[in-house]
C-alpha cells in the first residue's frame, strides 16, 4: 500500500507541474496576443496616416496639373523677345503678364537684363 499511495503523490505532482506549466503557457499566450493587437493597432494607424497624406499630395498634384501657373515657366530667348516686342508696342507690364502668362516679376527681370547672361 505503501508503493502506490508513494506513486499516486508523484503523479499529482506531475500533474500540478504540467499545469503550472501549461498556465505558464497560456499567460505568456495572453501577453503575445496583447502586443500583437497594439502593434496590429499601431500599423493601422500608420497605413492610415500614409493614405491620408497619400491623398493630400494626389490632391495638390491634382491642382498644379490643372493650374499650371503656379509651375514657374523657363525664360527662353523667344520669351524674351515676345515680351521686348510687346512692351514696344505699348503693353503694360500687367497686360503682358495676363496674355502670356508669367508673372510681372519676371517681365521686369527680362527688362532689366537679368536673364541676358543666363539664357
Amino acid at each position: 500500500m505503501a508503493l502506490f499511495s508513494k506513486n499516486k503523490v508523484d503523479y499529482e505532482e506531475l500533474y500540478k507541474n504540467e499545469l503550472d506549466k501549461n498556465n505558464d503557457l497560456q499567460n505568456h499566450c495572453l501577453e503575445l496576443k496583447k502586443i500583437i493587437r497594439e502593434v496590429s493597432f499601431e500599423n493601422s494607424e500608420l497605413r492610415s496616416e500614409v493614405n491620408r497624406l497619400t491623398f493630400c499630395c494626389n490632391e495638390l498634384e491634382n491642382k498644379l496639373k490643372n493650374n499650371y501657373s503656379l509651375i514657374p515657366k523657363k525664360v527662353t530667348p523667344r520669351v524674351k523677345d515676345q515680351v521686348k516686342s510687346m512692351v514696344k508696342s505699348g503693353m503694360t507690364y500687367r497686360e503682358i503678364a495676363k496674355q502670356i502668362d508669367i508673372s510681372i516679376k519676371t517681365i521686369s527681370r527680362i527688362m532689366t537684363g537679368y536673364y541676358d547672361n543666363k539664357l
